[in-house]
């Protein structure tokens, strides 16, 4: 249900697409949750099933591309939020929030991308102590030595697709090929 959701309202999207000057088969544009209520619901909803028993948090951070459903997940469980501006600027003027040292916390990203280091980094600087990493759809990236948690991974909703045919057979495997993870197909 949610992978036709993401597909009928545009935010996964099949094709060719330049992403960090290589093409990939998808498009991810979660960015728009917020233009679609009702599937915002449905996300937020297995976002905070997907909080259920892990370590204790004070503060949830926001990667810039999740600022709208971290943003949702805040106002759910009454957890504060800290989000980056997204400029590049130093920490102590990108990260927006109520924080100081020693929080443990909460990361929020739409996907694990391999350049998420340098961000985790300069939470870190500002004594933000990220411990789980909350992703919306995981592509397979790992951050060792923290708990990542993904609400949906890419191969759940490839099988959706596959199973209601909104997707042809040959997109999906090629869609599965591009993601680190094995296909569990």
């Amino acid at each position: 249900m949610i992978a036709n959701q993401l597909l009928e309202t545009g935010l996964l999207q099949f094709g060719l697409f330049q992403e960090n000057e290589k093409q990939i088969p998808y498009r991810l544009r979660l960015e728009m949750l917020p233009a679609y209520p009702e599937l915002l619901q449905n996300v937020l909803y297995r976002s905070v099933q997907s909080l259920i028993g892990i370590r204790p948090f004070d503060r949830l951070v926001s990667h810039p591309d999740a600022v709208s459903i971290a943003s949702a997940i805040s106002l759910q469980t009454s957890v504060s939020l800290v989000y980056s501006r997204g400029r590049g600027e130093t920490p102590v003027y990108d990260l927006v929030g109520a924080y100081d040292v020693g929080h443990p916390a909460c990361l929020v990203v739409n996907c694990i991308t391999p350049d998420l280091s340098e961000f985790l980094q300069d939470a870190h600087k500002v004594g933000l102590e990220i411990h789980t990493i909350l992703e919306i759809i995981s592509l397979g990236h790992k951050i060792q030595d923290i708990d990542n948690r993904s609400v949906f991974t890419m191969q759940e909703l490839i099988h959706e697709l596959r199973l209601s045919h909104a997707i042809p057979e040959n997109m999906a495997q090629t869609v599965l090929q591009s993601i680190p993870m094995k296909n569990p197909s």
